[in-house]
C-alpha cells in the first residue's frame, strides 16, 4: 500500500502481541513492526477506523484474553471519535435489532 491512500481504511487486531507481533524480538524488528502500523495508519484519506478485541477463540476453540496494542496510547489523544459510535454494551442490541429487522 506504499505511496497509495483510500477514502477509508479499518485497521483490526490492535492488540497486545499482534502489533506488535510477539515475534519482534530485536529493536530493528520492532522498528519494522511499528513503520508498518504507520504506513496502514496513513493510508486514510478521510477516514481511519482502529479495532481490538477483548477476546478471541483459537482454532482449537480456546478463548483467549487480550488487551489493546500498547502502541494505541501513542495515538490518545491525537484522535476523535465520532459522536455517531455506537456504545460497546449498546451494539450488541444493535447487531441483533437489525439481524430481527432482516427477517428469516
Amino acid at each position: 500500500a506504499k505511496g497509495l491512500e483510500w477514502d477509508a481504511v479499518c485497521v483490526v487486531g490492535l492488540e497486545d502481541g499482534f502489533v506488535p507481533i510477539v515475534h519482534a524480538a530485536t529493536p530493528a524488528a520492532e522498528a519494522e513492526e511499528r513503520r508498518l502500523l504507520y504506513v496502514a495508519l496513513t493510508r486514510a484519506a478521510r477516514h481511519l477506523d482502529c479495532s481490538w478485541a477483548r477476546r478471541r477463540t483459537t482454532a482449537s476453540g480456546r478463548t483467549v484474553e487480550r488487551k489493546p496494542s500498547p502502541w494505541l496510547t501513542a495515538l490518545e489523544g491525537r484522535v476523535r471519535t465520532g459522536s455517531d459510535r455506537v456504545p460497546p454494551p449498546d451494539a450488541a442490541r444493535r447487531f441483533a435489532d437489525l439481524r430481527a429487522s432482516l427477517g428469516p
